[in-house]
């Protein structure tokens, strides 16, 4: 009876294998593997077959396979290739003796001065090939096997083998070219053809060049062998709605990085025409404004039309730039100045304080049902104490600024009628207009006329009174606290960035926050909020069985924000806390770098899909880094390589780590974005 196997095989057999075609297609043989276990291969080579494939670097992917390359063979069993990674040397059977061997060739060579210890008059062609031999330890990452399922033929994966054989039955390979592509992408590249299979892999659609492979610092022998230039495909899809870090020390290439995964993801957002909204926030403006490291180009250039700048300052004559603070003065935004201000000052234990945090100066603004007409008037009343204490602690109004505030014409035309009151109140249906020059005349006339009927009726509502609290000059610092929030303010916001940010983001949008003006606390506090409202504004459409907007969240400093101190003692009030815990159900995807791999909370980094690691100097990083899938095989050379760019990386869909050096940002980059957005 023919097993499965076999039948599987007569059908491989029937045309050249993917196995041969692709994986074995480029490749130098560098030896063959004398011992191994489930685990580990040990590989005998020599310096001349090294030499022929181009050198063999701490890292790199071998094949070991019992299957003739060059031939379809009638082994079934053979149908199968090993991946293999070089970890370090070995020692072979008869070491001692090379080992003296060596050392014989080497006082031979002193002897002789200059000639050449290979001068067949020195040692002997037996002995002097004997001595280029040497051997490697490699871990054994998996096995690519066939499976076919009626015409369609697959090249799978498993990562560990199914069986042991005389070691001697393997031989070895160095992949290279189209066959190194292909190991470096895997699964990315996929070859499915059972009639004509391909020359090349089978680009999957949604991936991109993160980068090339890179084994070494030192790339001499794969330039003038040509492997330097190797592609890594990832499937970009691997880095939305997931986690990924991004670790490195400073000028390792995480921003880079960051950069170009945010070029690729609108371009997948264009390509599909699924709107994923991107929020980078930009602490030192290099997303937002050209600058010489990335020779003159920002990831804003993508343009106006898909790229919103939020920026500490801005004046609003640009339309692409929008103020990154709000405006104190807009009753759209009272929500929002509540916020900030009990931000800043929750810290302050005084009784009025809390009652002027706590006062609702907009019920007439929020109330949904039937209105209070008295609580109405009444809010509006604390709006006018309260802009007249912003006035007073040095806010600037807009420009035409005014306030309509219930007041009877009787008492608006008194106080118009004071000396030196400036200009005229009008009042109409009950209500008073009055421009921002009046508000603090207004306030003075009120406070200094209270026990007047009048004056006492329109001043008795909670709003005002706790908003006097803080305009009265005396022993308390009152509107003095205020000057504080002061750089919170900026006349020119038309709306709560916040909730511009969000809807930009639903729309499908890049957002850059250029956190590189103003002062730490208060970029704090205003980062703090957006990513509060991204979260609530998800949660709500979550909870109302609304389909989620697709976001990206890209943050820097990620050891603050993330810290075991943060998480254990969130009580749900931590914005970044909340993002970390529910960005994954939120349809969130999170981007994050830092250089302290320890300073990141061990419950993200057990959720974390993707890994770029750049150099880390501190043993401390490395050996906390080390911790998960393989990394700790790369500790000395993430600690000794301190090339910028060169990465170790794992991907979501990917099975093992792949040494890479990561793409530039360059101007084909920005190119292929602008061109996705036209």
């Amino acid at each position: 009876m023919t097993s499965g196997i076999e039948r599987a095989a007569e059908t491989i057999r029937a045309r050249d294998s993917l196995l041969r075609s692709v994986l074995l297609a480029d490749r130098h043989l560098v030896g063959g593997i004398y011992h191994m276990d489930y685990q580990q291969a040990l590989v005998i080579s020599n310096d001349a077959w090294k030499h022929t494939a181009g050198g063999v670097p701490f890292g790199c992917f071998l094949l070991a396979t019992t299957l003739n390359p060059d031939d379809i063979g009638a082994d079934p069993d053979a149908e199968e290739v090993l991946l293999l990674r070089v970890v370090g040397t070995a020692s072979l059977p008869r070491e001692a003796e090379l080992i003296e061997t060596r050392e014989s060739a080497i006082r031979l060579m002193i002897e002789h001065g200059d000639r050449d210890p290979s001068d067949p008059g020195i040692i002997d062609v037996l002995t002097r090939n004997q001595i280029q031999f040497n051997a490697f330890d490699c871990q054994i990452l998996g096995t690519f096997y066939e499976t076919v399922d009626g015409s369609d033929v697959r090249v799978e994966w498993g990562s560990d083998i199914d069986t042991l054989y005389a070691a001697s039955r393997y031989l070895v390979y160095k992949p290279v070219g189209r066959s190194l592509e292909y190991v470096a992408s895997y699964p990315v590249l996929a070859a499915a053809s059972l009639q004509e299979p391909p020359s090349q892999p089978v680009v999957d659609a949604s991936s991109i060049i993160l980068g090339h492979v890179r084994y070494a610092t030192t790339v001499r022998r794969a330039r003038a062998s040509g492997h330097d230039q190797v592609p890594v495909h990832v499937r970009i899809d691997d880095f939305i709605a997931n986690k990924t870090a991004v670790f490195g020390m400073t000028r390792t290439g995480k921003s880079n990085t960051m950069k170009t995964l945010a070029a690729a993801v609108f371009r997948r957002s264009q390509q599909t025409g699924e709107p994923i909204g991107q929020l980078l926030f930009d602490p030192h403006g290099e997303y937002a404004n050209p600058n010489p490291q990335d020779a003159g180009m920002a990831l804003a250039d993508i343009g106006p039309a898909h790229v919103t700048i939020y920026q500490f300052g801005a004046d609003g004559s640009n339309n692409q730039v929008k103020p990154l603070q709000i405006n104190f003065f807009d009753e759209n935004q009272l929500d929002a100045a509540r916020q900030i201000m009990a931000s800043v000052l929750s810290s302050d234990g005084a009784d009025y304080v809390k009652t002027f945090l706590d006062a609702d100066y907009g019920y007439d603004l929020h109330c949904d049902g039937e209105m209070n007409r008295s609580q109405a008037a009444h809010a509006q009343r604390g709006r006018l104490a309260l802009y007249a204490t912003l006035l007073r602690a040095g806010f600037q109004p807009p420009d035409g600024f005014h306030l309509r505030c219930s007041m009877t014409r009787d008492l608006a035309n008194t106080i118009a009628g004071e000396e030196d009151f400036p200009g005229t109140l009008t009042t109409q249906y009950g209500h008073v207009r009055i421009a921002a020059h009046q508000l603090q005349p207004v306030m003075d006339y009120l406070l200094t006329h209270a026990s007047d009927e009048d004056v006492s009726k329109f001043t008795k509502g909670e709003s005002f009174q706790a908003a006097k609290a803080f305009y009265e000059p005396g022993s308390r610092s009152g509107y003095r606290k205020l000057t504080r929030i002061r750089p919170f303010h900026n006349p020119a916001a038309s709306a709560d960035p916040a909730d511009q940010i969000y809807d930009d983001l639903a729309a499908g949008r890049i957002v850059i926050c250029d956190l590189h003006f103003g002062d730490d606390g208060v970029i704090q506090v205003l980062s703090e909020r957006i990513v509060h409202r991204i979260v609530d504004r998800q949660n709500e459409r979550f909870v109302n069985n609304q389909d989620l907007h697709r976001i990206q969240i890209f943050v820097e400093e990620a050891h603050r924000l993330f810290a075991t101190t943060r998480f254990d003692r969130d009580t749900g009030a931590d914005p970044y806390v909340r993002l970390a815990k529910e960005a994954s159900k939120f349809k969130i995807g999170l981007i994050y770098a830092t250089q302290e791999v320890s300073g990141v909370d061990a419950r993200i980094l057990s959720n974390t899909g993707n890994w770029v690691i750049a150099h880390l100097n501190n043993d401390r990083e490395i050996r906390e880094l080390s911790k998960y899938y393989d990394f700790g095989v790369f500790a000395d050379s993430i600690r000794s390589s301190e090339e910028k760019g060169f990465v170790r990386l794992r991907t979501q869909s990917g099975y093992y780590t792949v040494p890479t050096q990561i793409r530039l940002f360059d101007q084909s980059m920005l190119d292929d974005a602008i061109a996705a957005g036209s």
